[in-house]
């Protein structure tokens, strides 16, 4: 007999398992989490966070990504400060839960033992670990995008329940405006609806008029995504254009810790699951023998000789015509993964590979295939991994000994303080002990202002507006090219050199430098960041 003490057991136990997931994952990404600099893209987010809620929106029409991260840093900055430890602590949780609801989705859609696997993987990825520890808005897409494929399985299973579409509702409202590649993921989710309708005409009108409010909610910001996306095609963007299927197999990389021997496991279960794929459904026939005979190998061959010397292989991918047979293949075997597969794991594949090879493609002509932009994707392939497993290895018994094995090199490789190769502390530690009341800082290039600012002059970060004239007044001159380097007679420059070989090369700033003052010495950092000591000569006694 079944009482209320089971009763309550069992709702214990479907909560227990999230939850440890979830402390587990966010014990490790808080280890290290103050060890890198706040650098890169950190302090923008963090200096416009503190403007006012109107001002952010208005500042962020011309960037990169929505203002949702920004207004909600806004919020918790006005409660804890922009310590290191503060403005990261969001991205903390969010991928901490993300953890919990990869366990969630696996258990519910898939099994209980592929969800599992999933989980460690996910939760010992170096990959999620890093934008654990970054004050950016990408921990918070990636949680978003595994919540809202989540309650879409749960309401597509279930769609007399509304709340599902509900919940569904705000959670890609909140996506949409936390970043622009998360209309990949409405995309998917209509092409989910679309093949799902003949089985539950139910799920079409709730889900039209889903996207309709959702449309309606997105008018504020439509032409500010028809701006931006005419000015990346116009003029490109910064992320350099892809060449090759190395850059496709990099990501991969990273997914697998940055460790060949977990990028090699990946990828045998991955052409192993299309291999098996492919001579199940096609037993007999031409096609199938051309796919799984020729086909799977050359395509995982293609992606061991990435990382291992195969100059056959190479002399074959480097040609264009093969890398469009790869996206061709690719696209085939996901599409056989659709037709074969129940609808959920389906969903899963393609939320894994079909951005993965359109952002790839697309990247040729608008380049956009950047690791931190698919970070959304990365919580599928550790499901796509772990189902792949569960496909190809049946009996108990080997599949916990493989996965245990697998389980244990992913924790094994986990690097849980990935660096950021940004060493801007460590260098204002040094500008700090060397200053003098008599110093100019004269900083190269001025898109470094932020990070400086947040380290070496922090009253003035914490006051938004008219940066470069305060950091002036604080003797720090930001320049683009040498005619804007004036020292007025400073006896003592410091001149610090980020990285402007990128973003402003060779304009003669450090030779200005050298013909009237002397190099004392000079500080290399990480990534190209230079401090350099300059001394006014000392007059030679008796002379005028």
């Amino acid at each position: 007999m079944q009482g209320p003490a089971h009763s309550i057991f069992f709702r214990y136990r479907d909560y227990a398992a999230p939850v440890s997931v979830f402390l587990v994952a966010f014990v490790l990404r808080c280890l290290f989490v103050e060890s890198n600099s706040i650098a890169l893209d950190e302090p923008f987010s963090i200096y416009h966070a503190q403007m006012g809620i109107p001002e952010i929106i208005a500042r962020l029409k011309t960037g990169n990504n929505p203002p949702l991260y920004e207004i909600l840093l806004h919020g918790w900055i006005r409660v804890f400060g922009i310590s290191p430890l503060s403005v990261r602590f969001p991205s903390l949780l969010f991928g901490a839960a993300t953890a919990s609801f990869v366990y969630l989705l696996g258990k519910e859609f898939l099994n209980r033992r592929t969800a599992l696997l999933a989980t460690v993987l996910v939760t010992f990825s170096t990959y999620q670990v890093y934008f654990s520890h970054e004050a950016r808005v990408y921990a918070l897409f990636s949680l978003l995008a595994t919540v809202s494929f989540y309650l879409f399985l749960k309401w597509a299973r279930r769609p007399g329940h509304k709340t599902y579409i509900i919940l569904l509702f705000f959670t890609d409202l909140a996506m949409v405006y936390a970043h622009y590649f998360a209309f990949f993921v409405i995309l998917l989710q209509c092409v989910s609806v679309a093949l799902r309708v003949r089985t539950d005409r139910r799920l079409l009108p709730q889900y039209l008029a889903m996207l309709g409010l959702l449309v309606l909610a997105y008018v504020p910001n439509i032409y500010v995504v028809w701006l931006r996306f005419r000015d990346a095609s116009a003029h490109k963007t910064w992320v350099p254009p892809v060449e090759n299927l190395g850059h496709l197999h990099d990501l991969i990389f990273y997914f697998s810790n940055r460790h060949r021997a977990v990028y090699v496991v990946f990828l045998v279960l991955l052409w192993a699951a299309a291999h098996k794929l492919a001579r199940r459904n096609l037993p007999g026939s031409y096609a199938g023998l051309v796919a799984a005979g020729a086909v799977v190998p050359l395509l995982f061959f293609t992606g061991i000789s990435v990382f291992v010397p195969l100059p056959l292989m190479w002399k074959i991918t480097s040609q264009p015509v093969y890398t469009a047979f790869f996206l061709v293949a690719s696209g085939a075997f996901l599409v056989g993964v659709n037709r074969v597969s129940r609808p959920d794991t389906a969903l899963i594949v393609n939320w894994f590979l079909g951005p993965l090879l359109l952002m790839f493609a697309l990247s040729f002509r608008i380049p956009v295939f950047l690791d931190r932009y698919l970070v959304f994707v990365s919580p599928a392939f550790y499901l796509t991994v772990a189902a792949a497993a569960d496909y190809l290895i049946k009996p108990r018994t080997a599949f916990g000994f493989i996965s245990g094995g697998i389980c244990v090199l992913m924790a094994g490789t986990v690097n849980p303080n990935p660096g950021n190769h940004r060493q801007v502390k460590e260098l204002v530690r040094q500008a700090e002990a060397l200053d003098t009341p008599n110093t100019l800082v004269v900083l190269c290039p001025k898109d470094f202002e932020l990070s400086l600012a947040y380290h070496y002059a922090p009253e003035i970060f914490k006051r938004p507006g008219r940066l470069t004239e305060r950091l002036r007044e604080a003797r720090v001159l930001s320049v683009y090219h040498a005619d804007e380097v004036h020292t007025d007679g400073y006896p003592h420059v410091l001149y610090i050199d980020a990285g402007s070989g990128f973003s402003a090369p060779h304009k003669g700033i450090y030779e200005k430098l050298t013909a009237g003052y002397g190099l004392r010495n000079r500080y290399v950092y990480a990534d190209s960041l230079i401090l350099y000591d300059f001394a006014a000569p000392e007059p030679v006694p008796g002379r005028p």
